[in-house]
Formats: structure tokens, C-alpha cells, sequence
């Protein structure tokens, strides 16, 4: 359902919860890749009746005895669910071919510290991608295969789990390792001090950063202060006749 939500367009995207009917119509009335027949035919075991076949003018199907309907419909769903569970058989050879040719094996041994694949339930965007806890390989199901027995540390528990949901621990260890910087590097050990003369004194300098990684400089611009205009005086009209009055 989430993929033919994902097949909407982006304003119908906003109004999604108007095209769940259509796309649960689409969906129950689509064969499936696994079992080859639609969900609606193996619930119901008949075709429902689209408006396309209103449409097209395609007659209902003509009514027979209800000992005869209920016969044929037992048997249509008994011949769908064993032809299902047939492609589903299959589908599952496929998958364990696809998945074990596409699983790297790097050669874990029995004892080995691995981590185990985080499968989470329900909505997992934000979820680890592998679980904290350390397992231990105790053997491995066959030579051809990609499946091995694994079980947690503080317990006896044993699961199979295909190679591609495993992660060596030494792996996470040996990227840790290259992560942290050596210690000798930065502060000598106290071995180190105390085979060196007496009169010599270790002074922890910071290490300069180098120009080239060095921001620019952030320098405050402010805006010019206004300056006041003066204001000019009243201007006086020279002309005689704007003295003297009318009368």
C-alpha cells in the first residue's frame, strides 16, 4: 500500500486518505507476484464485479442452485489455495537463490563475535540498522549455504540467521581503532618521562591551525550614522507689493 501511495501524484500526495478507496480497490483486484491471483479471489473465490464492466456491457454471470454454487465455490478455492501455496513455494526457491548469491560470505568461524541485523516491526526510518547486543557463531547449517546458528553471549538461545543480517564485531572494533587517535602521540607515558633525564620539562602545546582551514574573518559593518541636514530659515520675498496691502 505504501508503494501505490507512492505512485500518487504530489498534490494528491497532500490528500491522500481521498485515494485509499481506489487504491484498495486496485490492490485487492491485482494478481500478486508471489501466490499469481488477486486477494479478492482467494478470500471471496470469485471475480468482483468492476464498473468497467458495466462499462463495457459484459453480462452478470447467471445464477445457478445454491447446491451447485456452493460446490463450485469450495472447489474453486481449494484449487486456488493449493495453486498459492505452489507459487508461493517457488517464490520462496527464488528468493533464497537471490538472496544467498547477493549475501558476501567473508568466512565466519564458529566462535566468532558478530552483530545481528535490527528487524524491526512496523515503522523502522529512524531505528538502528543493528542491534547492540553481541552474538557468537556456533555452527554453520551447511557448506553450501549462507545460513549459521548464532546465539547471544549471556545465553543458550540459538537462531538461524542468513550471512547478509550478521556483522563481524571485529569490524566495529577495527573501525573504532583507526578512529581514536594513539595516545602516544599526543601525551608521553609515564615510562617514557621517567627514562628521560630529570631536567627536561614537556610543555602540551595547542596545535596551530592552519590557514588554509581557517575561516574568514567575520568583521561587523555597521550603517553610517545619519547625519542631521540643516534646516533652512524662511525666505523672505523681495518684492515691494507683497508688503502693502490691497487697500
Amino acid at each position: 500500500m505504501h508503494n501505490l501511495l507512492r505512485s500518487l501524484h504530489h498534490e494528491q500526495k497532500t490528500r491522500w486518505p481521498l485515494h485509499l478507496p481506489e487504491l484498495v480497490q486496485a490492490y485487492n483486484n491485482t494478481p500478486h507476484a508471489s501466490t499469481g491471483f488477486a486477494p479478492h479471489f482467494l478470500l471471496f473465490g470469485q471475480q468482483p464485479r468492476l464498473p468497467v464492466d458495466d462499462m463495457l456491457g459484459f453480462p452478470a454471470p447467471a445464477a445457478s442452485g445454491t447446491i451447485d454454487w456452493v460446490r463450485q465455490h469450495c472447489l474453486r478455492l481449494t484449487e486456488a489455495h493449493q495453486k498459492a501455496f505452489d507459487h508461493l513455494q517457488q517464490a520462496v526457491v527464488k528468493r533464497t537463490a537471490l538472496t544467498d548469491r547477493r549475501a558476501a560470505d567473508h568466512g565466519l568461524n564458529v566462535g566468532d563475535h558478530v552483530y545481528l541485523r535490527n528487524r524491526v516491526l512496523g515503522r523502522n526510518k529512524i531505528q538502528d540498522y543493528w542491534k547492540p547486543d553481541i552474538y557468537r557463531v556456533t555452527c554453520r547449517v551447511a557448506e553450501h549455504q549462507h545460513v549459521y546458528l548464532v546465539a547471544p553471549l549471556a545465553g543458550d538461545a540459538e537462531r538461524a540467521v542468513n550471512r547478509k543480517d550478521l556483522l563481524p564485531a571485529s569490524e566495529t572494533l577495527d573501525n573504532q581503532d583507526e578512529d581514536t587517535p594513539s595516545s602516544a602521540t599526543s601525551v608521553p607515558s609515564e615510562t617514557d618521562s621517567e627514562s628521560d633525564s630529570d631536567d627536561e620539562l614537556w610543555i602540551t602545546l595547542p596545535r596551530p591551525r592552519p590557514a588554509a582551514l581557517a575561516g574568514p574573518a567575520v568583521v561587523a559593518v555597521l550603517p553610517p550614522a545619519p547625519v542631521a541636514q540643516p534646516v533652512p530659515a524662511p525666505r523672505r520675498s523681495q518684492r515691494i507689493a507683497c508688503m502693502q496691502g490691497n487697500n
